[in-house]
């Protein structure tokens, strides 16, 4: 998703993942999972300066459960930070967590693991997905494009028109 959000602005990519600490808990809750999407784009950057990689931004991305309403809701928030020090925040879609998640959640078992035992496989990746049917599977590809794409463009710090001199105006 990261790829294909910059690749709207810019023609030559170079994306590199890197595996980056969150310095939260493996199940963040409310806006502790923006401290760890914040915390991983930190990281990167300061991965960036000591190993003179010449990144332009840095992305971390943290995904954590929200409660409104009494329900559970899962989602993704994103932090950009670009090589000047400015940082955007973006959040994907939320959708509810069924009651039988919420119960295991609320006695501590992270979201990840839960759906691996579901599922009796390891890391099962996009969690979304688990919770989608084939018709809707569309969601789990687009679901961070406007996280980054809204941040990249008219809200945060980070103006992308200043890397690729577009001329369009916001």
């Amino acid at each position: 998703a990261v790829k294909e959000s910059f690749a709207t602005y810019y023609n030559k990519l170079e994306i590199v993942g890197m595996s980056v600490n969150s310095a939260v808990s493996e199940q963040p809750l409310g806006e502790e999972t923006f401290s760890g999407a914040r915390n991983r784009a930190q990281a990167l950057e300061k991965t960036d300066k000591e190993k003179n990689l010449g990144a332009d931004f840095f992305v971390g991305i943290e995904g954590g459960i929200v409660k409104l309403d009494n329900k559970n809701f899962s989602s993704n928030v994103s932090c950009i930070i670009d090589k000047e020090g400015n940082v955007g925040f973006g959040i994907s879609p939320i959708y509810q967590l069924p009651n039988s998640i919420k119960n295991k959640l609320s006695q501590g078992v992270e979201l990840g693991l839960l759906i691996d035992q579901i599922t009796n496989q390891k890391k099962t990746g996009q969690k979304v997905s688990f919770f989608m049917d084939k018709a809707n599977k569309q969601y789990t590809v687009w679901k961070a494009l406007p996280v980054l794409k809204k941040y990249m463009t008219r809200f945060g710090s980070i103006k992308p028109r200043k890397y690729t001199k577009n001329n369009w105006n916001y």
